[in-house]
């Protein structure tokens, strides 16, 4: 049971890793900073499964590793990642 439950707070905690990296990832200053933050993120919560840590002190660790991106908050429009998002001139 307990692998069980372990496998479903590994895919929960990975969804909610890329969700956080996604939304934060437009607003950021730095470039690469969110890539940076999602995988020590990963590297936390992958030895919180190995090691048996407690998950709710490897979220807290997680969650200050992306409050501690610098961000635009208040960007009416985010920067465009990719080219194609673009609308191109006739």
């Amino acid at each position: 049971m307990k692998i069980t439950l372990n496998a479903y707070f590994a895919d929960m905690f990975g969804g909610m890793l890329k969700k956080m990296g996604c939304m934060i990832r437009l607003y950021e200053h730095v470039k690469g900073s969110t890539d940076s933050a999602i995988t020590r993120g990963m590297d936390i919560l992958y030895n919180t499964f190995l090691f048996a840590i407690s998950k709710e002190v490897a979220l807290k660790k997680v969650i200050e590793i992306f409050e501690a991106i610098h961000i635009t908050p208040y960007l009416k429009y985010p920067r465009r990642r990719y080219p194609m998002d673009q609308k191109m001139a006739p």
